[in-house]
């Protein structure tokens, strides 16, 4: 069992002698089978990785096909590797106990050691102590764990993805992988996986050239997945920190999760609200309304039912803008939570509003007349991102959008030290840097004048920064 309630089984190729570049590969390093399950509706949604020779691909694929299991992808992971091996991706959706059936049947076809790949020689074993994995882990910012020979590092990303209408945690093969084989001297072979959003992929690519790490392969491994992600294949065969930060190079360019306190980052926690666990025409324990630059009688925000919410069956919404209008913006917001550098996530529903429509997050509350905020409109069409001094608003970032109103979107935020990232729907918007508000604040959720706004699943995942 793997986080995220996913069942996974390992299938090393052992049997296999294969070189990349004139180094022999070990199977943890790349020639790794694995096929993982997860609950779904009906019945478990699985996904994998074989490792093939050209002479077993076409059968292996045919019986694959034969089971009801597809492929959706066909690749390389190395470069110059003799012999020629092919990686490919399957899926099944339904029965796990047919799917489980017809991969052994189609593993059946090949050279794959049914019990796993052999211990490491002694001679294995000596050449990876030469790995300084303090400094490996140093230069990452992320910690790692020696498997079978290879020192491995796995990095999640930050939002969540989703396929096949599952959440697809990132032991499904969603997280970036960092792979080193000690090859003697200091030195290690690195492979892997960069797994990035489309406006990620370039910058990567131009971090890990800069730093002598070819690029290998860059490609698809599902075929449904929000947002839409690319994975990225690498190489290089050199002194093993010194790869190390240029994998933190390419690491930098990415939306990843924050490290944890084990890994050599700071402390992360992750608080998450979807209403369901509050009584209908309440506000969330611990939360506030309050407005910046009030008019009317103040707007009230309620818990109330809605049987379109992404989660469950509750929804925190402005209810009655009650006469807010104009430069009135609304608030409801907890400062039980202090948060300062890390990722708030949050779905947004718009509704009905003459002046205004849609909103977003707020992070780093001081007060309810100081915070940032990033805000969907789709009444202009609109995303945006302001901060709030003073009850007096700024424009930082604005970019023309096109989304349909009264369906739910996600907004989110990455901000770390003065650098604030934006993204929609899992895409990434803009970027900017900012220094207004450097302490930690509160977080929640906002609207302007009538917009009577709904939000789901608000997730805030980073350092507490107290």
């Amino acid at each position: 069992m793997q986080p995220g309630g996913v069942y996974k089984f390992s299938m090393p190729r052992a049997d296999l002698q294969v070189t990349a570049a004139g180094v022999r590969i070990k199977p943890a390093l790349a020639l790794g089978s694995w096929l993982a399950f997860k609950a779904s509706r009906n019945g478990a949604v699985a996904m994998g990785d074989l490792v093939l020779t050209e002479k077993e691909y076409n059968r292996v694929i045919a019986r694959l096909q034969q089971g009801g299991v597809g492929q959706t992808a066909v690749h390389k992971h190395l470069p110059d590797e003799s012999p020629a091996i092919w990686w490919t991706h399957v899926h099944g959706d339904g029965d796990p106990v047919k799917i489980a059936e017809t991969v052994k049947a189609a593993l059946a076809l090949t050279g794959t050691p049914p019990q796993g790949a052999p211990a490491s020689s002694s001679g294995d074993s000596a050449k990876a102590t030469e790995l300084d994995t303090a400094a490996i882990n140093r230069a990452l910012g992320r910690g790692g764990k020696m498997s079978s020979g290879v020192y491995q590092v796995s990095v999640p990303r930050a939002e969540t993805i989703q396929a096949s209408g599952i959440d697809v945690p990132a032991s499904m093969g969603t997280a970036t992988a960092l792979n080193f084989q000690p090859t003697g001297g200091g030195k290690a072979a690195i492979n892997g996986d960069f797994v990035m959003t489309a406006d990620e992929v370039q910058p990567v690519i131009a971090a890990l050239e800069a730093n002598g790490i070819q690029v290998v392969a860059v490609h698809n491994h599902l075929l449904d997945e929000e947002p839409r992600l690319f994975f990225m294949h690498f190489w290089a065969n050199d002194e093993a920190v010194k790869l190390a930060r240029g994998l933190k190079a390419g690491l930098d360019r990415i939306n990843s999760a924050p490290a944890t306190s084990a890994e050599g980052g700071t402390t992360s926690s992750t608080e998450r609200w979807n209403f369901d666990d509050v009584a209908a025409g309440t506000l969330p324990s611990g939360w506030k309304a309050e407005q910046t630059n009030p008019s009317g009688q103040g707007a009230q925000w309620s818990v109330r039912q809605d049987p379109r919410a992404p989660s469950g069956s509750q929804v925190l919404a402005l209810t009655n803008p009650r006469g807010a209008s104009g430069g009135t913006f609304n608030l409801a917001w907890t400062d039980g939570v202090s948060f300062q550098d890390g990722r708030v996530e949050v779905k947004v529903k718009s509704g009905t509003g003459r002046e205004d429509q849609g909103g977003g997050p707020v992070w780093r509350v001081q007060d309810k007349d100081n915070y940032y905020i990033a805000r969907w409109n789709p009444l202009e069409d609109n995303f945006r991102l302001y901060y709030v001094r003073d009850g007096r608003r700024r424009q930082l970032k604005s970019a023309t959008v096109d989304l349909a109103a009264e369906e739910w979107h996600t907004v989110a935020v990455d901000h770390r030290g003065n650098r604030i990232t934006a993204y929609l729907n899992g895409r990434r918007i803009f970027e900017t840097t900012d220094s207004t508000f450097s302490q930690a604040g509160g977080i929640g959720v906002w609207t302007k004048a009538d917009a009577a706004t709904s939000f789901d699943d608000v997730v805030v995942n980073g350092s507490p920064g107290m």
